[in-house]
């Protein structure tokens, strides 16, 4: 059996080596299986002739200019540029000889169609048309839902992180369409930013396609340490505040004996230690 991919090559061997040493291979004849099964599709004739000498003839309505019979290779190959769906089926390659009986080699030609598309979901079944899976909070459970359209035969679908197989527990949900359900089951600090990738593929010819969503993750909130530093009733008091983050931004209120907000600022902070000075009035 021969496998080509939908838009590819397709290759269909034929042994014209001769049985017999000394004799030649004279004619090759390609036909079909179908309404017209003893009309040749393709032929190439040496008759008389050296091979890089022979003819080749191929039925338009068939092949369409597509097919060309490599002699030349080992074992000999007629070829099929630019493969449709109709071109899978039964062939037959028929070599006859100068002086040995003539061949009949059968060859089933298996014509691949890749998977159409990918749809990303969210848990309440919305496509993630942007790419960016959430905000999530930190600590949460999540589902995320792939689904392959298309292709023959059905693919496989698998959730990727980098070059790492998180899940190949796919379903089929119809003819053409398969589901893989990525399953998180805490989200951490870790996973902010973290990019999933879902692929599909039928077959080891070409590429499989694939689709990535970044995941994006509201952190817990955490208690800001702070210490009061005595100054005289004279002077404005000092008040710090040491934070440790590392997030996209952060906003954080300033509060006086945990009553009412004295300052509030949003401030853009990524992987950095920084100390914030709070000048309040002495009362």
């Amino acid at each position: 059996m021969v496998e080509a991919v939908q838009g590819g090559v397709a290759k269909l061997p034929c042994d014209i080596v001769p049985a017999l040493a000394g004799d030649k291979m004279h004619i090759v004849i390609w036909f079909k299986d179908g309404e017209n099964r003893k009309t040749p599709i393709y032929s190439f004739d040496s008759r008389d002739k050296l091979p890089e000498q022979g003819k080749h003839w191929h039925d338009e309505s068939v092949l369409g200019g597509r097919a060309y019979f490599r002699y030349q290779d080992n074992p000999a190959k007629l070829t099929l540029d630019s493969v449709r769906d109709s071109d899978g089926g039964i062939y037959h390659c028929r070599v006859d000889f100068k002086q040995t009986p003539t061949r009949n080699i059968k060859v089933n030609l298996t014509i691949i169609i890749p998977p159409e598309q990918l749809s990303v979901l969210d848990e309440t079944g919305v496509h993630i048309s942007n790419y960016v899976l959430g905000p999530y909070n930190e600590g949460s459970a999540i589902n995320i839902t792939c689904v392959a359209t298309g292709g023959r035969p059905p693919p496989k679908v698998t959730w990727w992180q980098e070059n790492a197989l998180l899940d190949d527990s796919f379903e089929y949900l119809s003819e053409r369409r398969v589901r893989n359900i990525l399953h998180l089951e805490k989200l951490e600090r870790k996973h902010l930013h973290t990019v999933f990738t879902c692929q599909a593929t039928n077959n080891n010819l070409v590429a499989p396609i694939s689709s990535s969503v970044t995941l994006d993750i509201n952190r817990k909130s955490f208690t800001i340490p702070r210490s009061h530093v005595p100054q005289p009733k004279s002077s404005p008091k000092r008040v710090f505040a040491i934070i440790s983050v590392k997030t996209l931004s952060l906003q954080y209120k300033w509060w006086k004996a945990e009553l009412f907000d004295i300052k509030s600022d949003l401030y853009q902070i990524t992987d950095v230690l920084r100390q914030f000075e709070l000048s309040v009035c002495a009362e």
